[in-house]
């Protein structure tokens, strides 16, 4: 069966949903959301004038927010990756997995928190991002990434 209609880019799952619905309405909330509005697929008309002079930023970021954050993205894949090894493996080898499962953990929570802060703000605040923390987010996403392919 051939799957019609059906694009992964860009990525968006169940979460994004009600945060990009929102924006369109132009409401808020004081919801946390663990999905990010869709600015890729939003008219410029849609978003908050500082989301429009960011646009580009606010996509890298987003990207890279669902990268770490959604299961089914490239962090989620890899740690899923790292416990099926752990677990065909001793003891040992899963108390090992653990420790490092909650550093990830730790480090991803911290990097996504602090993205999703910086999205919601532009999307819901008109808020203007800080292009270098943004910068520093994306590669501290990228380097979380590097450090468990490299596993």
């Amino acid at each position: 069966m051939r799957a019609l209609g059906v694009s992964n880019e860009p990525f968006s799952d169940h979460t994004d949903v009600r945060p990009t619905l929102l924006a369109l309405a132009g409401l808020t909330d004081d919801y946390a959301h663990d999905g990010r509005v869709l600015f890729e697929v939003l008219q410029n008309a849609s978003l908050p004038t500082s989301a429009r002079q960011q646009r580009e930023t606010l996509v890298r970021l987003a990207n890279a927010y669902k990268a770490i954050n959604a299961p089914r993205r490239a962090l989620g894949r890899a740690s899923l990756a790292l416990s099926t090894r752990a677990l065909a493996n001793n003891d040992q080898a899963y108390g090992a997995y653990v420790s490092r499962i909650t550093a990830l953990t730790e480090q991803r929570n911290a990097i996504a928190s602090s993205m999703i802060l910086m999205l919601e703000g532009a999307a819901f605040a008109n808020q203007p991002i800080d292009e270098g923390q943004a910068q520093s987010l994306i590669d501290a996403a990228e380097q979380l990434l590097g450090s468990v392919s490299s596993d």
